[in-house]
């Protein structure tokens, strides 16, 4: 068994010097995350893998929701997550390693809401992912290379607004 979280980023600053890879989550995004973080561990424990896209705001969304949630490893960044192709996130969740069971993966839409969707049995209505939602999906696989179009269920969609 494997299991996704999916997490787009907090609230983010409208603009940076730097661009858009640059922008930082405000204190609103950071609070959000929080409550995602420790909220994780209501989802039956911490992450033992957290994987984040290189952008500023998608780097510290992970490090708040790692410590939040307890996690203490080293958070891997993946470039390629910033900006992605719904191919590109699922060939990201095809090479996790195997010996991981519950990842946390940071990032952007549209791309999660389309590999939440991608992945999820058909049938269900189309994933909504606003800042600082964390989309929970199980499969049942013991490698992540088998993580294949619509072999997941979707657990559920929980948005940092909702969460005591």
């Amino acid at each position: 068994m494997k299991t996704l979280f999916l997490l787009r980023h907090g609230k983010a600053e409208a603009h940076a010097p730097g661009g858009d890879a640059d922008r930082d989550l405000t204190e609103r995004g950071e609070a959000d995350i929080r409550k995602i973080g420790r909220h994780l561990t209501a989802l039956g424990g911490r992450p033992d893998c957290v994987v984040t896209s290189g952008a500023r705001r998608a780097r510290r969304t992970a490090q708040i929701a790692a410590s939040a949630s307890g996690y203490t490893e080293e958070i891997v960044t993946a470039s390629s997550i910033y900006e992605a192709t719904v191919g590109t996130l699922l060939l990201v969740v095809n090479t996790l390693p195997a010996e991981k069971s519950r990842v946390l993966m940071v990032g952007h839409n549209p791309g999660f809401e389309e590999l939440a969707d991608l992945l999820a049995l058909p049938g269900g209505a189309a994933v909504h992912m606003p800042t600082a939602t964390l989309a929970h999906l199980e499969f049942d696989v013991n490698d992540w290379l088998n993580v294949i179009p619509a072999s997941g269920r979707l657990i559920g969609i929980y948005l940092a607004q909702n969460i005591a």
